[in-house]
């Protein structure tokens, strides 16, 4: 994959996963540098307007946004799977309720220079 730039490398990822029909939705995370804060870069999907604007995201597991699978991936710097989305509250549930979808929700950290550097 190409692309002229980091942030349009990352939207492509998010286009190709969902493109590709195997993800619904997909978000990129910037980590925000000096805090717990990741930032959405990039989004492909349907529910995406559900999504990021109701949702904060956090690599800190004492901050309830930092206790889903992103805030995982982060922090352990591997995959991290939901096996039950359903269970799930906030922005990701109601995206959920309005489309019908259901399934797996994944976060996969890309690493740079040894160094968490962004989460697809």
């Amino acid at each position: 994959m190409r692309a002229k730039t980091e942030l349009e490398l990352y939207q492509r990822i998010c286009d190709a996963a969902v493109h590709s029909g195997k993800s619904f939705a997909t978000i990129a995370l910037l980590a925000e540098a000096g805090s717990s804060w990741l930032t959405p870069i990039a989004a492909t999907g349907e529910a995406i307007d559900l999504i990021t604007p109701r949702t904060k995201f956090s690599s800190d597991p004492e901050n309830p946004y930092g206790r889903g699978v992103a805030g995982e991936a982060f922090r352990t710097q591997k995959p991290a799977i939901n096996p039950d989305i359903v269970a799930n509250s906030g922005a990701w549930k109601e995206a959920q309720r309005q489309t019908g979808v259901v399934g797996l929700r994944r976060q996969v950290p890309m690493i740079k220079a040894g160094q968490e550097h962004r989460r697809c």
